[in-house]
């Protein structure tokens, strides 16, 4: 099953990179799990879907204060058996091991939906 990360070099042994390393599977076959956050201390939301701008895009224009807001971890699938998969495992992960998997690609946490919609 093809996956992509969108992070800066890092993910747990798969392949990573803000640039895909092939063409990328088609919109229609794409399933997505992603991290939203504001910042280390502040909320993680873990998600998955096929569809990633109308979730980021309801998060940014939120009004409420604490809220995740950035997308700062997103990676790609090309099933939704697999995006799953993935979802249930990162969900058995620790908050503190999810802020290191996130700081490791993207110590900034700085917003990559830019770069995903270069895709």
């Amino acid at each position: 099953m093809k996956q992509q990360a969108f992070t800066a070099g890092f993910a747990e042994g798969r392949a990573s990179s803000l640039e895909p390393h092939d063409a990328g599977p088609s919109e229609a076959d794409t399933w997505y799990v992603y991290i939203l956050a504001s910042g280390p201390a502040d909320r993680l939301l873990l998600q998955a879907d096929s569809t990633l701008a109308p979730h980021v895009n309801r998060a940014r224009n939120s009004s409420t204060g604490k809220h995740a807001k950035v997308l700062v971890w997103c990676e790609w699938h090309d099933s939704k058996e697999s995006v799953m998969n993935r979802l249930k495992e990162m969900r058995k992960w620790s908050r503190q091991r999810k802020i290191g998997f996130i700081e490791a690609s993207n110590p900034g946490w700085n917003d990559i939906s830019e770069s995903l919609a270069k895709r």
